[in-house]
């Protein structure tokens, strides 16, 4: 993933939400032989709070009533946004290959 600082809030906001969408179709289509260790309804709901958050913030908004447009004078803050957002995107890219249980297979992919 790299450093995110670079980018925006809304940038690194899409990503994350891309991220846990890539992880529900993970959990909605499992590999053959894979069994899924995490509740559909747990990240799903973990999706609707990130959707809510995102919407109150702006954090998902391009121009002036975007959470980028009114942290440009705060880079302590916004560096701190973007930095959570990183976080969450590297632990959701993380965690992909862990959710399956493996029943006699070492091959970690899906």
């Amino acid at each position: 993933m790299g450093s995110q600082l670079q980018y925006g809030i809304e940038a690194c906001s899409r990503l994350c939400l891309k991220n846990f969408e890539r992880l529900l179709e993970c959990i909605r289509n499992p590999p053959t032989g894979k069994q899924v260790e995490l509740s559909q309804r747990s990240v799903e709901n973990d999706v609707g709070r990130f959707k809510i958050w995102c919407g109150n913030l702006g954090a998902l908004q391009t121009g002036g009533s975007s959470l980028d447009v009114r942290l440009r004078d705060s880079p302590v803050v916004r560096g701190t946004v973007v930095t959570f957002l990183t976080q969450m995107n590297e632990s959701l890219e993380q965690c992909m290959p862990l959710i399956f249980l493996r029943f006699g297979s070492e091959d970690s992919t899906f």
